[in-house]
């Protein structure tokens, strides 16, 4: 990404952008796939076991769905199992963009369906930065209260951590081994000037939950350059012509 310098002379005068959308995922494939076939992980339970190939090939399993358009995880089954964590994430965007570049990251998370058994669904934005994950303070919880065995009564609601002043726990982390929110700052605060490597979204439910949830809309906001406003344009243009006359 390149950067633009901007003259001290014109910095009261700049009118800032919105938020640039410099990442998207919406989970939209021509047949059902995995996580790992879109360049995504998705890693479950305490031990962190790797579920990156598992296939959604009907509604009743983990990965992305063609039919539904979004990641699903279906709780208590075949690969999942009675896993009350899970971590689906992405190293997609690379590390180009620090901490204080960004503005924002949000995802659309949902309950669609429940089975013989179900729980709240807590949903956190998940990054990680020098080689250590966290977790964000902010959450989204959704309830099964009035979501039924079938897409009728969905709920969905979207996530979005403002980096500009979000508190971040440590998320224990490691493929295949562990897997665990620790509640807790152990760790150093992420800084801002570090590059965040990757990104994805933490889901924690009660173990034996039949819950079908949802993950989509992935997006990555930067803070945008600001933009001259008309009297640093006007300013601009008279340099012009005095370099024209000069020369």
């Amino acid at each position: 990404m390149k950067k633009a310098l901007i003259p001290l002379a014109l910095a009261t005068t700049l009118t800032p952008l919105h938020a640039a959308l410099v990442y998207t995922e919406d989970f939209t494939v021509g047949s059902s796939s995995s996580a790992g076939d879109i360049g995504w992980q998705f890693h479950v339970g305490s031990s962190a076991s790797d579920q990156s190939t598992r296939i959604a090939s009907s509604g009743n399993d983990t990965g992305v769905n063609s039919d539904l358009d979004r990641f699903q995880v279906k709780g208590n089954n075949s690969g999942v199992g009675s896993a009350n964590q899970f971590l689906l994430s992405t190293a997609e965007p690379g590390a180009v963009h620090t901490v204080a570049d960004i503005s924002t990251v949000s995802s659309t998370v949902g309950l669609y369906r429940v089975g013989f058994s179900s729980s709240d669904v807590t949903f956190r934005i998940a990054i990680q930065v020098d080689g250590n994950w966290f977790l964000s303070d902010t959450a989204e919880t959704l309830t099964p209260a009035g979501v039924t065995n079938n897409y009728d009564n969905s709920k969905t609601t979207t996530l979005t951590v403002d980096f500009a002043s979000e508190s971040w726990n440590t998320l224990l982390f490691t493929p295949t081994t562990t897997l665990t929110n620790s509640n807790t700052t152990a760790l150093p605060q992420p800084t801002a000037t570090s590059a965040v490597t990757q990104y994805g979204v933490y889901i924690e439910q009660a173990s034996t939950a039949a819950n079908w949830i949802g993950v989509d809309d992935f997006q990555i906001n930067t803070v945008s350059v600001p933009e001259p406003g008309s009297s640093s344009l006007i300013g601009l243009a008279g340099c012009a012509l005095l370099l024209r006359k000069r020369s």
